[in-house]
């Protein structure tokens, strides 16, 4: 008996969504569009720039990973003992 209340609301649940509106459709109900501008352009290129550079950056890195990350904990450590004695 359950099992034929659950694919009836299942139905019904599929027939409302293949009455629902698209997502453009409803933004342009209430007065607005969706628009892919130069912004969001620009911004994919970087994303990709910085994932290509990340990526190009760990295969010709010089040293290991242990050796970069001491080398980069040392040098955060001298930064963080230079500006220690600045902030009150």
């Amino acid at each position: 008996m359950t099992n034929g209340i659950e694919r009836s609301a299942l139905n019904s649940l599929a027939a409302l969504a293949a009455h629902a509106p698209s997502a453009a459709e409803a933004l342009r109900w209430v007065g607005l569009q969706r628009s892919r501008g130069r912004m969001a352009k620009s911004a994919g290129w970087f994303g990709a720039g910085v994932a290509l550079g990340g990526g190009l950056a760990l295969l010709l890195a010089p040293h290991s990973g242990t050796e970069t990350r001491r080398r980069l904990s040392g040098q955060a450590q001298r930064a963080r003992d230079y500006v220690a004695p600045a902030v009150p």
